[in-house]
Order: C-alpha cells, then structure tokens, then sequence
C-alpha cells in the first residue's frame, strides 16, 4: 500500500498538470462570460494587445477586435478602463488567441473561450515547471496553485493567470538556486535577468528581488568575485522598469470618487495611515484569507462552506510542519518581512486609489491579491521535524491530494449550481 501511494506521489508536477487541467477545464466552461472578477476589463485590454496598443491611451474608439465579444458590456469612450495602466505582457496568451480565433472564426464565444483556454494551459505550464523545478516546497506549490481561487483565475482572462503562474515559477528558480546551487552560472544569471524583467512588467513581483541576496556565490566564469556586483544592477535596472511603467501609465481609480487620498499622507499623516491599516486587517483579514482560498462570482460573492476554509487552513499549516524544510533563521525573517511589506503595499495602494478620505477602513482589497506573495510564508512558517517518518509523510502527501481533489469537485458543483440550475447571471 506504503508502495503504491508513493509512487502516486512521486512526481507531483504531474499530478498538478492532472489535476489543474480536468477540474480547471471545468470551471473555464461552467463560469459563463464575465463571471470572474474585472473579467470584461481584462478581455479589454486583451484586445488593445491583440491590436499592438501595448502602451495604454484613452481608448477613445473601440479595437477590431471589440465586436467580437459583443456579448459582453461594451467599451465607453473617452475613458479608462479598469484594466488600462496593465502591462500587455500579462495578456500574450489571450492576445494571441484573440488574433488565431479571429482568423479561423468569427465567432466570439468560440473565441472567448479558446482565449480563456489558452490562459489555462499557460499557468498549469508554469506552475507545474514551477513544482518540478524546485527543490523545496513542491507540495506547498501544488497546494496553492490548486486552490479555487488560483485555479478559478487562472482559467479566466484576468491578468492574474499569468501573472500567479509565472509568481510560482519565479520563486521556484530562486529557491533552486538558493537551496540546489553552490554557485550561480552564467546561464542562471541570464535566466534570473530574463525572469526579473518579466516581473517586473507584472503585479508585485518586484518583491521576491528581495531574495537575492541569500543566491549563493558565483562561479569562475565572471570576472568579479563579489556577487552583489551582478545582483545590484538586476534590481535596479528591475524597480526602473517596474516604477516607470506605472509612473507614464494610468492607475485603477475608483469612480464614485471625486477626490483621492494623496500617494504621500504616508508621511504627512503617518499615523492615520497605521490606524487605517490596523483596523483594516482587523475587520477583513477573515475575508482575505477565504479570498486568497476561493470567494468566486464578478462581484465576488459565490463562497465555499465555512467548514472548506478551515480545512484548507489547517492542511496548510500541518504542510509547513508535516512536510516542512529546515531553513535558516535569516530566510525566515526576511521572508516574512518581505510578506509584511507587500501586504501593507496591497493595501496602502488601495487607499490612494480606491478609498474614499476620512474612511476608517480601506475598500477594495481582495484575497486573490495576496495569492503571489504566499511563497514568502513558505519561507517564514516551515518547520521541519526530523521525528517524522517518510511513510507519514507519503500519507500526509496522498491525503493532501485528497483534500484538494474534493474541495476543487465541490467547487465546480456550487459554481454549476450557481450559474446553471439557479440560473443566475454574471
């Protein structure tokens, strides 16, 4: 038995692709049009892409390819919208089926869904790279990239399929170094540029740059022995690109407002700044941590039983101690600093773009916006206990699997009852 459940196990990469592609499929077709979050946004842009609008203007006049998806809400002139200040790099895979599709058919269901498709099979490919590359973590990377709201995004036209794809895979290459590696070569540093600049034309995935300071010494091949010679410069050159694109490119702004928070009450009003947080996380970190697990619908409101997301809680912190990895004490806090730093970011972008002043509590977070940062509390909350037998943690792996499995059936099942037997539309 021991035997047999092992060798299921054993390559988890591949139970993920598995997995990822049946009960992803599933959703792709169950979740009609427009029935993720922000998703006519993300088919907007994905248009400008597929028309070479790579730098975002007012789309005063709609793209060729707008009247395909008629049966979405359309385009308003003179305005941004949602999705304008995104960069197109997150929507290639769309983009490109947004042109293939308008080739072979004129049919924008068709279209829709090939699109939806295509951004599907990209994410199961770089997260399932993602867990056969790294040395650590594989079935905590499974975990997440399983859970309905990874799953759920990454199926859809949201920017998030590739940018929480290529989060996992980007992590997996640092921790490959970091943990696989006694030196970095130059094939590893054209790899680490390559993926930085990618990050950093992404959402908040400037952060694990951070990392780079624990990658081990490089090799003979480079000419200066110090390694943060080479690692500087990537992440400068890196936080340019990041903080220029979104300096000549417009911010999400919420429209029922006329008048924004200023980007610096940070230093003026520092303290309210704190209060505001505090008592943000205070009221809302519950809805988070369901958010980040699965909170479906456009507007988010379809929810899983209470019992799931205990569940999905519990089997997380028991990976992180069942499965856990013995990492050093300077990892984990700067990990976990790293984590802190990117939630505040999170939510004080929020409150300089979407709330209202004067409020007492910032609007507009969602769960799945913390779902790329997860890695650092790999990193922070792993504890590895050597008492453990590899026979209980065999188990432990087959049980997750388990769990993921029912929990992603259940999901499709409220989906289907949500939009097809209650007949509700997005």
């Amino acid at each position: 038995m021991t035997k047999t459940i092992k060798y299921i196990t054993d390559k988890p990469w591949f139970l993920f692709f598995i997995i990822a592609f049946i009960f992803g499929g599933l959703m792709l077709f169950i979740t009609p049009p427009n029935g993720v979050a922000d998703e006519n946004g993300h088919v907007l842009r994905a248009c400008e892409t597929a028309d070479g609008i790579l730098y975002n203007k007012i789309p005063s006049e709609s793209t060729k390819y707008d009247k395909l998806f008629d049966f979405l809400p359309p385009r308003e002139e003179n305005t941004f919208h949602y999705m304008s200040g995104y960069s197109p790099v997150m929507y290639m895979a769309s983009a490109a089926g947004i042109k293939i599709g308008s080739i072979l058919t004129g049919n924008g269901l068709f279209i829709f869904y090939l699109c939806r498709f295509l951004n599907l099979i990209v994410y199961i490919m770089l997260s399932a790279f993602a867990i056969k590359i790294t040395p650590v973590f594989k079935y905590h990377f499974l975990f997440i990239a399983l859970l309905p709201m990874a799953l759920f995004e990454g199926m859809s036209f949201s920017a998030d399929s590739f940018n929480n794809g290529f989060t996992f895979l980007f992590f997996a290459f640092i921790f490959k170094l970091i943990f696989d590696k006694e030196e970095i070569t130059k094939k590893d540093y054209i790899i680490l540029f390559i993926f930085s600049i990618i990050g950093a034309f992404c959402k908040g995935l400037i952060y694990p740059l951070l990392l780079f300071f624990f990658l081990p010494k490089f090799s003979y091949d480079f000419k200066y022995k110090n390694k943060y010679i080479y690692i500087l410069p990537v992440i400068i050159f890196s936080l340019f690109i990041c903080f220029f694109w979104h300096h000549i490119n417009n911010v999400v702004l919420n429209p029922d407002l006329s008048e924004y928070n200023r980007a610096d009450i940070i230093f003026s009003k520092p303290l309210d700044v704190l209060y505001i947080i505090f008592n943000t996380t205070i009221l809302s970190l519950k809805k988070y941590i369901f958010g980040i697990i699965g909170i479906f619908g456009n507007p988010a409101g379809i929810y899983l039983p209470s019992a799931m997301y205990t569940g999905c809680i519990y089997i997380f912190f028991l990976s992180l101690i069942i499965l856990g990895e013995q990492i050093k004490l300077k990892y984990r806090l700067v990990a976990l600093l790293i984590f802190i730093i990117f939630y505040i970011s999170v939510l004080y972008m929020m409150l300089i773009n979407w709330t209202g002043i004067n409020a007492n509590e910032i609007i507009g977070v969602q769960g799945r916006y913390f779902i790329p940062a997860i890695p650092f509390l790999f990193l922070s909350l792993s504890f590895h206990i050597s008492k453990i037998s590899e026979k209980y943690k065999i188990y432990f792996k087959f049980f997750l699997l388990l769990f993921v499995i029912y929990l992603l059936i259940l999901s499709n099942i409220i989906l289907y009852n949500y939009y097809h037997i209650l007949g509700i539309n997005a």
